[in-house]
């Protein structure tokens, strides 16, 4: 397992590289694209198939992914042809399906006025001394029987991150799409419960919605969060007591950090033609289907999901891939890493799931799909590392970093590298001179690129 810096898009999906390779014009579209497309299928296949290893049988393959990148990365942009697309099948459906939701509401209202009339009447029988009602009891236990049955809903976007809505949701469809561009204002207002239930659904546990001891009412739910934050916003909301519990309870560890560090990696321009939506239309048009099939899954009570399996290459590599993790997790002395190190196998298995389906695999999960995922869960691992270093603004002199690093870059242009450096050999070369964390070295290198005294490109960093 190694520690990719870069977004290793061998390891994606061939649906997803097409789209990638046609749409994205810098490395940071690249990352949120990844981001969203894996969201998008997560949303499309999460609740509907599971994995079946010899670890277990997974719950779900939904995902939660933070999208971290700088202000005008592309977050949004990138975002929006999915929000678009899935509402627009949602508002279809609602359309299609408004006659019976008006006739549901119509036998609604009389079911309840029947009800409350009957309560009533038992209710005066009783005030007044009579002996009960045979007939009402009877009438009400006929009610409670025929209760009018709501049609079929449509997985839905989650626009209230309260605990509320998400419970009036639930109860209409397991699936729930929590895609925000404002992922900042949502950590920041994250109460504990909503973080306690994000972990046991995440966990396949049903939720207890009921308002006290007496009162269960558990509703499953498969969520799949999408949201969106800034480099600095992220690092400013771990240091906040909400940051310190949504850490503490292991949420943090849940999450896939699709991220771009500030500065040069942000504004890096590639070869490609912006805005070709060509093969993401191709891409939308073909999860319609998974829509649909999750609509047939809530009507058969979500009881013939699809289930992988896998093949002897796979399981070789998972277990190879497990133990290697406990290697880790061994060695590791902070906590905090050792929680992410332990949800990391569930994360590669689940990625290697939607990877699959999502490319039309047919049979097992193989060898290669697992090695696949593992690289891409590794280079989460690599940025939540950086991200969990990152220290917030104002406590060291990233200035001061930044003049060091290009005092560097001249020293080693006089040496004879030239002015093109490799960013691995500068990164190297960094560590003697102060800059020893990661976070110092991308902070000063990204300031030294939006100051336009260096530019990075293509693995290489070129003095202006």
């Amino acid at each position: 397992m190694m520690a990719v810096e870069t977004l290793p898009k061998y390891a994606l999906p061939r649906a997803y590289c097409a789209v990638i390779e046609t749409m994205a014009w810098s490395y940071a579209t690249e990352v949120h694209l990844a981001a969203n497309l894996d969201a998008y299928t997560s949303q499309a296949i999460g609740a509907w198939v599971h994995v079946n290893t010899e670890f277990g049988v997974s719950p779900s393959v939904a995902t939660y992914i933070l999208n971290v990148g700088p202000s005008g990365s592309g977050k949004t942009p990138m975002g929006k042809p999915f929000q678009r697309r899935f509402d627009g099948l949602v508002h279809k459906y609602d359309a299609a399906t408004k006659a019976a939701w008006h006739e549901y509401d119509g036998r609604t209202a009389f079911w309840n006025a029947e009800r409350i009339g009957s309560l009533k009447a038992a209710q005066r029988q009783a005030a007044s001394g009579q002996p009960a009602d045979e007939t009402l009891q009877l009438r009400l236990m006929e009610l409670e029987k025929n209760k009018p049955s709501a049609p079929l809903s449509p997985p839905r976007r989650l626009d209230d991150f309260t605990l509320p809505s998400l419970r009036g949701q639930a109860a209409r469809h397991r699936a729930i799409f929590m895609h925000s561009d404002e992922g900042s204002a949502i950590l920041a207002s994250l109460e504990k419960d909503m973080v306690g239930t994000l972990c046991s659904a995440w966990s396949g546990m049903p939720i207890n919605f009921g308002r006290g001891k007496a009162d269960v009412e558990l509703i499953e739910l498969v969520p799949t969060v999408m949201w969106c934050v800034q480099n600095s916003a992220f690092t400013e909301f771990r240091h906040t007591p909400r940051g310190t519990h949504f850490f503490g309870v292991g949420a943090a560890n849940r999450f896939l950090y699709f991220s771009t560090p500030e500065g040069g990696y942000a504004s890096e321009r590639g070869t490609h033609a912006q805005g070709d939506d060509t093969e993401l239309c191709a891409f939308l048009d073909a999860t319609d289907s998974f829509f649909r099939e999750q609509i047939a899954q809530q009507k058969a009570g979500w009881i013939a999901p699809k289930e992988l399996s896998c093949g002897p290459s796979a399981t070789r590599v998972l277990q190879s891939v497990d133990r290697h993790l406990q290697r880790l997790r061994s060695r590791e002395s902070d906590p905090t890493m050792q929680g992410y190190l332990a949800k990391m196998l569930e994360n590669i298995i689940r990625f290697a799931a939607r990877s699959h389906v999502i490319d039309g695999g047919a049979g097992v999960l193989t060898g290669e799909e697992i090695e696949r995922a593992e690289e891409l869960v590794s280079w989460s691992y690599g940025n939540f590392i950086r991200l969990v270093e990152s220290e917030p603004p104002g406590t060291r002199n990233v200035d001061n970093d930044a003049n060091n690093l290009s005092q560097l870059l001249h020293e080693l242009r006089v040496r004879g590298m030239g002015d093109m450096i490799e960013l691995k050999a500068l990164r190297d070369a960094a560590f003697n001179v102060g800059l020893i964390r990661p976070t110092q070295f991308n902070d000063a290198l990204g300031l030294l690129c939006i100051e336009n005294r260096t530019v990075l490109r293509d693995g290489y960093v070129y003095l202006a």
